[in-house]
């Protein structure tokens, strides 16, 4: 028999190539068949084995998710610059980006 409900789950995911459909209908055909071994045996095995095949969740928040929360709480924040053609001073968002900036030579490139 195996020492843990973790080792079993991961041989009975094994067997059936990680399918756990077909895994877990074997965990409820052997608890049947074997009531003697105690029913926090099998909730292990099961919990186990949706522990090994639940995908981990990775970290959802990325820069830019977290720029427009910030941008959305506290407003956009603006900059002076002066246009490169007629050198006159203008607002626009501090995170506009280079090639939308009358500001700079590669927006006159294009």
């Amino acid at each position: 028999m195996f020492k843990t409900p973790a080792q079993y789950a991961a041989q009975l995911l094994a067997l059936h190539y990680g399918n756990k459909d077909a895994a877990l209908a074997e965990v409820f055909t052997a608890a049947r068949a074997h009531s003697n071994t105690p029913t926090t045996f099998w909730r292990d095995v099961f919990l186990a084995m949706e522990t090994q095949t639940t995908p981990k969740v990775r970290k959802t928040h990325r820069y830019r998710d977290q720029h427009d929360a910030h941008v959305k709480l506290w407003g956009a924040q603006m900059v002076t610059r002066h246009n490169l053609m007629s050198g006159k001073p203008y607002q626009e968002r501090r995170d506009t980006p280079v090639y939308l900036s009358p500001s700079s030579e590669t927006y006159w490139s294009m």
